[in-house]
């Protein structure tokens, strides 16, 4: 059985990959319920002192197959690359883990971890018409002053706002574009953002990326950081049904051909044969 493992720690920026989880059928277990001597495939997302205290109490013989879903950047995992690398093949050298999953195809190489696409799913948004659109960019991350020197050139009222639950899918719905800025200077994906954006059929233009595997210029749009805000204002100005379009694309591509439960089942069944 699959079961996905979730801190008992509150971490919101996570909320859309729990959602995508129930959404898609898995059951979920805290990590202190996790039962290494099972048959269990465990997926989880965040780790913490809880999970290196569950393995510590549970020594001798493991059947069950253990995988941390990495969603953190080099930088939020670790301060280089290199430490980021060091950290992931420690958990798995001192048996934290059996396998650790990336889900940015050039990240995976360099730290020599299985890719995983992290997709989306039909329910996790509900895209807006045209017509109700009223801002022109939405972007729902963290104001580092990387992204504040992009977001301070367009007018406040033309941002949707950051937030949460009813307020945040009324702002999503009445979105135009998603703009994607990285929070640091490495070119690797968001894939948790892009799997929100594309659930609600948002066109996106993102800061550059190394490999933006499955996406591509069908889907997305690309440009370097400091092109970003002439090319999203382009972009304002040009007849929206072509980005509209885009965005449905995107929508199809993620929640149809690498719907997130469909994807976690083909990757857990090459792994260990489990069918979940």
């Amino acid at each position: 059985m699959i079961l996905f493992a979730r801190t008992r720690h509150l971490y919101d920026s996570y909320g859309d990959f729990w959602t995508l989880v129930v959404l898609s059928g898995f059951q979920i277990v805290f990590v202190d319920q996790v039962d290494l001597k099972s048959n269990n495939v465990y997926i989880t997302s965040m780790v913490n002192d809880e999970w290196r205290a569950m393995v510590e109490a549970q020594p001798g013989r493991r059947d069950a197959h253990t995988i941390l879903w990495n969603l953190e950047r080099p930088l939020g995992w670790a301060k280089t690359l290199h430490d980021y690398n060091v950290r992931t093949w420690m958990m798995i050298g001192e048996r934290w883990f059996d396998e650790v999953w990336v889900s940015d195809r050039r990240l995976a190489e360099e730290s020599e971890t299985r890719f995983v696409v992290l997709g989306s799913h039909p329910n996790l948004g509900t895209p807006g018409s045209i017509d109700e659109k009223r801002y022109d960019i939405v972007h729902m991350s963290y104001l580092t002053n990387r992204r504040q020197s992009i977001y301070k050139h367009f007018v406040p009222e033309q941002i949707a706002p950051n937030c949460w639950g009813e307020e945040r899918d009324r702002a999503l719905r009445a979105s135009r574009f998603a703009l994607n800025v990285h929070q640091d200077a490495h070119p690797f994906q968001e894939p948790l953002r892009f799997a929100l954006f594309a659930a609600y059929g948002i066109p996106i233009l993102t800061e550059e990326i190394f490999d933006a595997f499955p996406w591509g210029t069908e889907t997305m749009v690309f440009d370097k950081y400091p092109n970003l805000c002439g090319h999203m204002a382009a972009m304002l100005d040009n007849r929206y049904e072509r980005w509209h379009q885009m965005g449905q694309r995107a929508r199809e591509m993620m929640c149809d051909r690498y719907q997130f439960g469909n994807v976690v089942r083909e990757a857990v069944l090459q792994t260990t044969g489990v069918r979940g």
